[in-house]
C-alpha cells in the first residue's frame, strides 16, 4: 500500500475509534487538510473499500474499517501512546499498595475493558466487566450473548494467549486470530522470566489501541 493511502486508512480508523462515525471525504478533506481534492480522496477510498480495508454501514454513510483494515493498522500503522509521568506515578502507588490486583482493576478503568491476569495457568483473577458492557458496542442483546460466549471461554484459552505472549510487545488478537470471537478484542502482555504471568484486556473492536499498548508495555515491569 503506498503511503498516501496508508495515511487515509490511518485517519479513518483513529477518527472512527474515537468517535464511533463513519468517515467521508469532505471530512478528511477539511479536518485532515490533505493537499488533494474530497475527489481524489474519495477515489482512494474507494481503492481501500475494493481491497477490504474500509466499508459502507449503510447508504449515504461515509466508511468505517473492517477487521482486515484494523489488523492492518495494527500490524503496520500503530505506535502505542507513552504513559505519562503522572499515570506512572499512580500505577507505582497502586501496586505497592495493591499489587497486581490494584494493577488490574485500575487498567480496567483506564481503558474502559476487563482486566483479565493468570498466574501459570492456575491462579485467574478478573476484574472491569462492567467497564466492558458499559461501551456502546455491547447494548443490543445479540452482542451481549456474543461477549458472553467469548466470557465462557476465558479460562479455555488462557494456556494459548500464555505461551504465545512475549516479554516485551504486546499480542493483539482479532478477527480471525482470536479465540474469544469476531465481536471483541483481546490483548495480552506477560513476563516468562521468574514465572509465567499475563496480564491482558478485553475490549470491544473499537478500542484506544495505542493507549491499550503504552498502559500494558508500562505495567509489564510489575510481572
Amino acid at each position: 500500500m503506498d503511503i498516501r493511502r496508508e495515511n487515509l486508512l490511518n485517519d479513518i480508523i483513529e477518527i472512527y475509534l474515537d468517535t464511533a462515525q463513519p468517515i467521508g471525504s469532505k471530512y478528511l478533506a477539511h479536518e485532515r487538510k490533505y493537499n488533494v481534492s474530497s475527489a481524489t480522496i474519495r477515489n482512494e477510498m474507494a481503492r481501500l473499500e475494493e481491497e477490504g480495508y474500509i466499508y459502507q454501514p449503510h447508504t449515504s454513510a461515509g466508511r468505517i474499517p473492517t477487521v482486515d483494515g484494523l489488523e492492518y493498522y495494527i500490524q503496520n500503522l500503530i505506535k502505542p501512546d507513552k504513559l505519562s509521568t503522572l499515570d506512572g506515578t499512580r500505577l507505582r502507588a497502586i501496586f505497592s499498595q495493591h499489587g497486581l490486583k490494584g494493577l488490574a482493576r485500575e487498567s480496567a478503568h483506564y481503558t474502559h475493558a476487563a482486566c483479565i491476569i493468570v498466574h501459570n495457568n492456575s491462579d485467574f483473577y478478573y476484574t472491569g466487566f462492567a467497564q466492558l458492557f458499559s461501551q456502546p458496542e455491547y447494548t443490543s442483546a445479540e452482542m451481549v450473548y456474543s461477549i458472553s460466549k467469548a466470557i465462557d471461554q476465558l479460562e479455555t484459552v488462557m494456556s494459548q494467549f500464555l505461551e504465545e505472549v512475549t516479554n516485551t510487545e504486546p499480542r493483539i488478537y482479532i478477527g480471525k486470530s482470536n479465540p474469544l470471537g469476531n465481536e471483541c478484542a483481546a490483548m495480552f502482555i506477560g513476563n516468562k522470566k521468574r514465572q509465567k504471568t499475563l496480564l491482558g484486556l478485553l475490549s470491544p473492536l473499537r478500542t484506544d489501541y495505542k493507549k491499550n499498548m503504552g498502559l500494558l508495555m508500562e505495567i509489564v515491569h510489575y510481572l
